[in-house]
């Protein structure tokens, strides 16, 4: 099996893809724009959901957020990860993931 990183010990793991979990018929990978990525990340994000307070007090922290979401989304690709909701839906995941990001380019820890 082909490595999908060159370690370096110490360093921080680069991110190299972002997968969102959605049920499906069958595993398989779509996907997903950096638009669609972004809509997404600013949903989930807990700091929106759940930290209402600190936006009504810094109006700049949103504008913020966007921002920031938007940088990850154009940088980090992204795809909808397609699996049935029982846990025999599951097998292969590891498998389906792995050969996914053998397509992409290798990349050094740090970077």
């Amino acid at each position: 099996m082909a490595p999908l990183l060159v370690e370096a010990p110490g360093q921080p793991l680069p991110l190299r893809k972002i997968y969102i979990l959605r049920p499906g018929p069958e595993l398989a990978i779509e996907p997903l724009t950096p638009t669609a990525l972004t809509r997404l990340l600013i949903a989930h994000w807990y700091g929106l959901l759940y930290a209402g307070e600190m936006f009504a007090s810094d109006r700049e922290a949103r504008p913020i957020a966007f921002h920031q979401a938007a940088g990850v989304a154009r940088r980090t690709p992204a795809a909808w990860l397609l699996a049935r909701r029982e846990w025999e839906g599951l097998a292969g995941l590891d498998e389906i993931i792995r050969e996914d990001l053998a397509r992409l380019p290798l990349i050094s820890a740090g970077s």
